[in-house]
């Protein structure tokens, strides 16, 4: 499995004690005794560096934290960066991404490697360009949200070819 994480733009304008309370992890369970592996990438130059190794029991799982400071991104737009989880077993595994937090809890079930696919179809929400923002008083945001629809690719192979059709006008300037 390779796990994508895009970090809450609530967070960055979140009163710090409430941005706080915010955490991300795997939920991994196997139906066999399994050896897990955790991998995230070197960000400057992409290889992969072992976070841990997992023993885990038949019928049971784990919960994994994710390390925030290999899996952020950036605020640059549409540049390739190394900041994906690489997920491996020695037999077959069930991988959930599970976050929790002030306006971003969230979970989805990654694609494993073998599943995917070569055309896809993303639906994104509207963009929010902060006339519609929330300023709220003592724990709420600080600052007026600004936030945009978005999404992520994972090239899980080196020379991946990605093309990307856009609807309307992208951050990054590109139109549709």
């Amino acid at each position: 499995f390779f796990v994508g994480y895009m970090y809450p733009s609530y967070n960055k304008v979140a009163n710090s004690s409430i941005s706080g309370f915010y955490s991300a992890s795997l939920l991994i369970s196997t139906y066999t005794d399994n050896n897990v592996t955790i991998w995230y990438f070197d960000r400057t130059l992409g290889f992969e560096v072992m976070a841990g190794r997992y023993r885990i029991p038949s019928r049971t799982g784990i919960q994994v934290a994710l390390d925030m400071t290999h899996v952020v991104m950036t605020d640059t737009v549409e540049i390739p960066e190394f900041c994906a989880v690489h997920v491996t077993a020695d037999r077959p595994i069930n991988v959930q991404f599970f976050s929790t937090g002030a306006c971003s809890g969230g979970s989805f079930l990654p694609i494993t490697t073998a599943g995917l696919g070569k055309r896809y179809v993303i639906a994104s929400h509207q963009d929010n360009p902060g006339d519609l923002g929330l300023l709220g008083g003592y724990l709420g945001p600080k600052e007026i949200e600004v936030s945009h629809g978005f999404f992520e690719i994972i090239a899980p192979f080196d020379g991946t070819l990605v093309t990307i059709i856009p609807n309307s006008t992208t951050v990054g300037g590109h139109s549709g």
